[in-house]
């Protein structure tokens, strides 16, 4: 077994440079509360093996499965604190509270800063939509991807040609261009998109 031994390597990640996300992840865990050796030792090969199944975490650094699950619960996986890098940094004004997990949960994806007018007029386009062809249709259907490009265009030149709100719906042409780039994205992340976009032989 390779686990937290004098030459583990486990060991020889804290030794070495570990970067900069990896020392400002386990300095902010330092300060925010006491952090033991076994957690900056679990932490550190999670941050170098970000898609290690827990049993190999657990195996390679000689602690338990629960202890390994336990710590990416509390502070989230190695891929969301990599992704959210860029960000691992105090913000300007500080964080809205004292709370440990914040500076956690302030990396990660927020909604709040999302504007809520948009969000409330594309659900009233999903509305609309689930109740003439189902919720979530795209998911239980393939969809073309051209179908929803078009659909998208035809929305936003209607608004740039004066005309903000959709006759047959009353809702806005910004919303319902919004709804079909939220299903455009969804359908290809479910692996229901048809993708019929132009490639090199249309191009000729």
């Amino acid at each position: 077994m390779t686990g937290g031994g004098q030459g583990g390597p486990c060991q020889r990640y804290i030794k070495r440079a570990l970067g900069p996300l990896i020392k400002e992840t386990l300095a902010q865990m330092a300060k925010e509360r006491r952090v033991t050796e076994k957690e900056q030792r679990v932490w550190a090969y999670l941050i170098k093996n970000r898609k290690a199944p827990v049993e190999e975490v657990a195996r390679e650094c000689s602690v338990d499965e629960a202890f390994v699950t336990s710590l990416i619960n509390r502070i989230g996986t190695p891929e969301e604190t990599w992704r959210d890098g860029i960000s691992n940094t105090v913000p300007a004004g500080g964080y809205p509270d004292d709370n440990p997990k914040t500076p956690y949960g302030e990396r990660k994806p927020k909604i709040s800063s999302t504007p809520v007018r948009a969000i409330r007029e594309m659900g009233e386009v999903f509305e609309l939509g689930a109740k003439k062809y189902g919720r979530y249709n795209w998911r239980i259907h393939q969809v073309a991807a051209t179908v929803y490009y078009d659909a998208a265009w035809r929305h936003l030149t209607a608004w740039f040609e004066g005309e903000d709100i959709d006759p047959e719906s009353g809702v806005s042409h910004l919303a319902h261009a919004m709804a079909c780039m939220a299903i455009l994205l969804d359908a290809g992340h479910e692996g229901n998109l048809t993708d019929n976009r132009l490639d090199a032989a249309d191009k000729v």
